[in-house]
């Protein structure tokens, strides 16, 4: 915690362990100007992210949204991006402030780097717990380069020689195109898809894309291999029991979203079983507090949630876009 001793003496310094790893947490001793201390620190703060993977800063005065936004656009020097290309349903609370992923409170979402199906990603999460959930909710964290160390040679072998294709068919049961690309006009998503190397067809109205994309990247800082991809979440057996009943409406080549290797050819379902059971296997649980904001490196830190009961209100915000063709 070497860089976190040169803050404020007035700052308490904690940590929560995980294995290869920790989190630090950073705490006000006394009542502390939040603004300034972030402003003066960011610096440090910032350093302490990209070493560690992810940082928590508990009991600070930051009180809601616009808090949020303040100290979020002072941590990432104003950097904040927009959701694009969605995969998952979010409300914008305020300019580029959003609601964590608004499935079920009984859903559990696997772990996962934020838009790893795409090319365009974001460097930086940053989450603002407002209310925590009467029972469960915690977050689920794993470091991605200890993921990527874990995983049998063979399976790994075949993502990082194949690359992994996301197939998705948008509307009825799954977002429709109009709230994944923020427009109603065909023009300007046929345009998006062109810019960013996603093969698109229309059917009428109805829209599939394709987009292939590497299984891992390496870190620009540490220089290490990172398990960065979300086959075992686009993949129909992530549904479990209703998989057989989605395709036996739809067609596998017409069901919402499915990922194959790039090449086309189906990825194996055991393959899928061991990393799903890979990523549990490292994978600690953050418990939140109101007030928290936890910030993670998207890169080395894999996140997820698991089913709650009653309210839960965690904010998200992401910051300084990245491209596969930048890091590989």
């Amino acid at each position: 915690m070497s860089l976190l001793n040169q803050l404020d003496e007035h700052i308490d310094i904690d940590a929560i362990p995980y294995k290869g790893g920790l989190i630090s947490v950073v705490s006000p001793r006394k009542r502390i100007n939040t603004q300034g201390f972030l402003t003066e620190s960011k610096s440090i703060l910032g350093a302490v992210v990209r070493q560690q993977g992810a940082l928590l800063l508990r009991r600070f005065k930051l009180n809601g949204a616009k808090d949020f936004l303040t100290a979020v656009e002072t941590l990432s020097g104003n950097k904040l991006c927009n959701y694009e290309n969605k995969s998952t349903p979010r409300s914008q609370v305020i300019d580029r402030i959003f609601t964590s992923t608004e499935y079920p409170s009984d859903a559990f979402i696997p772990l996962h780097n934020e838009n790893s199906y795409t090319h365009t990603f974001p460097r930086y999460l940053y989450f603002f717990c407002l209310k925590k959930s009467i029972s469960g909710g915690e977050t689920p964290l794993a470091n991605s380069a200890l993921i990527h160390q874990a995983l049998d040679e063979k399976v790994k072998d075949e993502f990082l020689g194949k690359g992994v294709r996301y197939v998705r068919n948008y509307g009825e049961i799954d977002l429709p195109w109009q709230e994944v690309f923020g427009t109603d006009k065909q023009q300007e998503v046929s345009e998006y898809c062109e810019k960013h190397s996603i093969d698109y067809k229309w059917n009428n109205n109805q829209l599939r894309t394709e987009e292939c994309c590497p299984a891992s990247i390496l870190h620009p800082d540490t220089k290490e291999d990172i398990w960065f991809n979300q086959a075992h979440l686009f993949h129909y057996s992530n549904l479990g029991e209703g998989a057989q009943d989605l395709i036996n409406v739809y067609g596998l080549n017409k069901i919402p979203r499915n990922a194959l290797f790039a090449d086309g050819e189906a990825i194996p379902k055991d393959m899928l079983d061991h990393i799903r059971d890979t990523l549990n296997a490292n994978e600690i649980l953050f418990d939140w507090q109101p007030g928290d904001l936890l910030i993670l490196d998207n890169l080395k830190m894999a996140h997820g949630r698991k089913p709650f009961e009653g309210q839960r209100k965690v904010l998200v915000a992401m910051s300084e876009e990245l491209t596969h063709r930048e890091l590989n």
